[in-house]
């Protein structure tokens, strides 16, 4: 079952108001009955009983239907006067991650009331928050004030490894940051800062400017990793498990700035280019490299004080409301002048979409969008599509996509791209530099997958439900996976229609999962499923899921 909320801590103060409100409604809940659910509330570290252990009890078809009590001095806790159904199971307490009943990542096994299932013996696992702290550090090992800490996780969604920024701090007078509290899980860490003494003349052609200033003066951090590298793919991964504290210190150097000179902003535009860093993640709001911006002249502005590197300069729209414009650069030298109206400095790409249809419907949905994301998740705006089935996105870095679409209330996907006389199973493509124009076939996918995984006989409670595609590696992101319930029972939401193979592990939660050549060995096992474009309704598998050891 997937949880209904983000996996999220809860203050007590929080979960304290809350309780009031969910105490008033335990007059909604369902009619009593002969039903209980019974159980224990530990650390899933150390297996210790954990006494005022907030546990809340949710009607999964009527969320609004919650109960909760606090845990007994020996962990203990009981619902009792239980209708038949299916409820989510969750606790939490100071110091701990609110967690569900075995829960893995965003999947839990609800708890299903009924004859022949035991719920008056469970074990309530609640996983001790982690905390990340360190210094950051500079040349002399002398504090860092007002440093900007980004802090990135690596997460696998719909079977794609994707980096994402997930929070930010400031460091302190000392140097220090912290983010707490964390899930376990592997993260990175990336400091911008400026060295507290350094100097920027703001004007490279002012000889006497120039001759005065002490270029010892004039530079810049560049933006740094944890494991002291301002190479992104060199920073040092840090993995958290449950209830670590882990000190990561983070040491920077400086190296001599550069000044950089924008050209061909229209002179009515509103505002000015801004550089943010680039490299992990989808980082498009990140934080704006700290340097010197002025005027020079109308359209042409002069930034003064940033490192070398790798860049997203965000050009402001030329006309009022108009959205601003990402473009990846590398600057190299100093004094490097770019032209902001022209593409001379990266070789874009224009994509022009020619043609469209969905299979099954005479006519394009309304509010039809498409939007194209990168290897690194990084999403290339929305881009309406007109009734008449055009579209087209200029400026596009040349690279792997995914062509995604969707509509009001509605999930669509592509299943075959046509780039001139090729026809391209699926919904990637690598884009050229310059102009390339696309013909996109579709399909409604809304499909829904429902089962039951059985061991030897009797439900299975709690496996890692996979439906994994004909060609997994060219679809990884068609893969969806579920936990199954204290019944066995399964459901598969957004199933794109295709061909797949079902396939329930046990205590599979630590595999690599997303890699074809792991799903593998369980392929020959598992269930064939096909499911047909426009079907109506839930898709029930014939026969039950077999559980298959890990």
């Amino acid at each position: 079952m997937r949880l209904i909320r983000p996996f999220v801590l809860i203050s007590i103060a929080a979960f304290l108001a809350l309780g009031v409100a969910l105490a008033e409604s335990d007059s909604d809940m369902a009619p009593a009955s002969t039903y209980r659910v019974r159980g224990v509330v530990v650390s899933k570290a150390d297996g210790r009983f954990l006494a005022k252990a907030r546990v809340l009890l949710t009607d999964v078809k009527n969320p609004r239907n919650v109960r909760w009590v606090l845990t007994s001095e020996d962990g203990t806790f009981e619902f009792s006067g239980l209708a038949a159904g299916k409820y989510s199971l969750q606790g939490a307490k100071t110091g701990f991650l609110t967690t569900a009943y075995e829960q893995h990542a965003q999947f839990s096994t609800a708890i299903v009331t009924g004859a022949g299932l035991d719920t008056e013996h469970l074990t309530l696992r609640l996983s001790p928050a982690a905390v990340l702290a360190g210094k950051v550090l500079d040349e002399t090992g002398e504090p860092v004030r007002r440093g900007n800490v980004a802090l990135f996780q690596r997460l696998e969604e719909q079977g794609v490894e994707r980096i994402r920024e997930y929070r930010v701090d400031s460091t302190n007078d000392l140097g220090a940051y912290e983010f707490a509290p964390l899930a376990p899980g592997t993260y990175f860490l990336r400091v911008t800062a400026a060295p507290w003494y350094a100097l920027h003349p703001m004007n490279q052609a002012d000889a006497t400017t120039a001759m005065n200033q002490d270029r010892a003066f004039d530079v810049a951090y560049p933006a740094t990793y944890y494991g002291d590298t301002s190479d992104p793919d060199r920073a040092a991964p840090i993995a958290l498990r449950d209830g670590d504290r882990v000190e990561a210190d983070i040491h920077l150097t400086p190296v001599p700035a550069l000044h950089l000179l924008f050209h061909g902003l229209d002179s009515g535009t509103q505002g000015f280019p801004m550089l943010r860093p680039s490299g992990l993640g989808n980082e498009i709001e990140a934080e704006p490299v700290s340097g010197q911006t002025r005027m020079v002249s109308p359209g042409t502005w002069e930034i003064s004080g940033i490192p070398a590197g790798k860049y997203n300069v965000v050009v402001p729209g030329g006309k009022p409301g108009e959205a601003p414009e990402i473009r990846e650069i590398n600057l190299v030298n100093d004094a490097q002048e770019l032209e902001l109206n022209t593409s001379a400095h990266v070789q874009l790409s224009t994509v022009h979409i020619v043609s469209m249809h969905v299979i099954g419907q005479k006519a394009l949905p309304s509010g039809l969008f498409l939007f194209f994301r990168s290897q690194t998740g990084t999403n290339r705006g929305l881009v309406p599509v007109s009734s008449k089935g055009d579209a087209a996105m200029a400026e596009v870095s040349p690279g792997a996509y995914e062509i995604l679409a969707g509509a009001p209330l509605k999930a669509y996907s592509v299943v075959s791209i046509e780039a001139g006389s090729r026809d391209i199973p699926g919904h990637k493509i690598n884009l050229p530099p310059g102009g390339v124009e696309l013909s996109l076939t579709l399909v409604e996918g809304t499909a829904r997958v429902e089962g039951v995984v059985e061991n030897k006989g009797k439900p299975a409670a709690g496996a890692m439900v996979v439906l994994v595609p004909e060609d997994p590696e060219g679809n990884q992101d068609r893969i969806r996976r579920d936990q199954s319930d204290l019944d066995g029972t399964f459901v598969l939401n957004l199933v794109v229609p295709g061909k797949y193979t079902a396939v329930a592990i046990d205590q599979g939660w630590d595999l690599d999962w997303s890699a074809p050549g792991v799903l593998a060995a369980y392929l020959g096992h598992g269930q064939p499923v096909e499911v047909k474009a426009l079907r109506a309704g839930p898709l029930p598998l014939p026969t039950p899921l077999e559980l298959q050891a890990k």
